[in-house]
């Protein structure tokens, strides 16, 4: 196709466009996507050849405009990206940062918290209703006192009586919003790492999840606690 070369720039390719678009077919424009695919793959790039398809079509000649092309090609990309965050994140919970670098090879842990965040204008407003807790603390408590409705746990002393104290110190430590200490071991070397008072309990369980697994070092735990705060703070 003659307007169509892999090393031209948008603004080369979006001017041929303009100027030239009604001596090319479909087929020359597809052949055009194509190539773009095989080589650079630039969005704002594929944007600009789709829009001179749907145009064409319609017997119309279009007049892109390169930086609202760049604009929304960003957008768009922005979008995948969040979304591929969310589901890596979903799956692989604190993991997910070893997943997401195979795509994105400048992500951090920061960015992971970002791009979590709920778009405020999407969300529906709905009644009131009971929620359940999610810090670490609140759910241990909850986990605990659930016993009590078995009658073989309250014969039990032994038992009953470190629940209890268990319950106590946990409820005391959520008053005075005391740090949230974690003892690892690894390969002859301890770190206590401290999450926040109220850290989410999920987030806690899947720190732990990774400090249990086999060649993990404290380099790599310190990268998880932190995107694990990063997280929490959203």
């Amino acid at each position: 196709m003659p307007f169509f070369n892999v090393k031209a720039s948008l603004d080369q390719i979006v001017y041929e466009i303009n100027e030239n678009l009604y001596i090319y077919s479909i087929s020359d424009l597809f052949d055009a996507a194509n190539a773009e695919r095989e080589h650079q793959n630039r969005k704002a790039v594929l944007l600009a050849i789709n829009q001179a398809v749907r145009t064409q079509s319609d017997l119309k000649l279009p007049f892109l405009d390169a930086d609202k092309l760049r604009k929304k090609a960003n957008a768009l990309l922005k979008v995948a990206k969040k979304k591929f965050v969310k589901r890596m994140y979903q799956k692989h919970g604190l993991f997910a940062l070893d997943e997401i670098i195979k795509r994105y090879p400048n992500y951090d842990e920061e960015q992971i918290a970002l791009d979590l965040i709920e778009n405020p204008k999407k969300r529906i407003r709905k009644s009131k209703k009971y929620v359940p807790y999610t810090d670490a603390r609140r759910v241990q408590i909850q986990k605990l006192g659930s016993q009590f409705r078995f009658a073989d746990f309250k014969e039990n002393e032994k038992e009953y009586h470190r629940a209890c104290t268990t319950i106590a110190i946990l409820q005391n430590a959520l008053n005075r919003k005391e740090p949230i200490p974690l003892l690892v071991n690894l390969q002859q070397s301890s770190k206590v790492y401290y999450f926040k008072w109220n850290a989410n309990y999920d987030l806690v369980k899947s720190f732990i999840k990774m400090a249990n697994v086999k060649g993990k070092t404290h380099e790599d735990l310190q990268s998880a606690f932190k995107m694990a705060n990063a997280i929490d703070n959203v």
